[in-house]
């Protein structure tokens, strides 16, 4: 399992940040930095919370104290802590939306990351074959076995008569 520094980069931090109010960004960090208790417990508990949030904080915009604080949490513990750990804690602060958007980002950027490379390993293959295999690489070992018989009969059948025409005219 990869670490959220190997996933989440620093735009995706942001971008995080940018879709919590300021209360929520706090309870993420709150719930990021303290240990995990029952998650079920606090999942209900923050659902409660939310529901009863006023209409105007909801659409408040950011705080750029939010985007620092997030940032500075991912370059100190983001190489030690995985991506369940900070899904959950978006769920438990009521945004599940934020990490089902997450989960989509990571999982692009890795489908995008395989395709990359198994596009360079085919490239690799390809550079690697030889003009012989190249040249023969659609025709079965059978087939061209059989079209070397056949190449060495025509031989063998224009050499008997060329010997026959040969001795023709030392007859004459």
């Amino acid at each position: 399992m990869q670490r959220i520094a190997d996933d989440i980069g620093l735009h995706q931090m942001d971008r995080i940040s940018d879709l919590l109010t300021p209360t929520e960004c706090q309870d993420l960090h709150q719930v990021l930095t303290n240990p995990e208790q029952n998650i079920l417990e606090e999942v209900d508990r923050m659902s409660k919370q939310n529901s009863n949030l006023d209409i105007n904080e909801k659409r408040k915009k950011r705080s750029i104290k939010c985007t620092r604080i997030m940032k500075e949490w991912l370059a100190t513990v983001g190489n030690s802590m995985y991506y369940d750990r900070l899904a959950r804690a978006l769920r438990k602060i009521g945004r599940s939306d934020v990490s089902r958007e997450m989960g989509k980002n990571i999982n692009q950027d890795k489908s995008l990351g395989m395709k990359k490379y198994v596009e360079d390993f085919q490239k690799g293959v390809e550079a690697m074959k030889s003009s012989m295999i190249a040249a023969d690489s659609d025709k079965s070992a059978d087939r061209l076995r059989w079209e070397r018989e056949c190449k060495t009969r025509q031989a063998d059948r224009q050499a008997v008569k060329q010997t026959d025409r040969q001795a023709d005219r030392t007859d004459i």
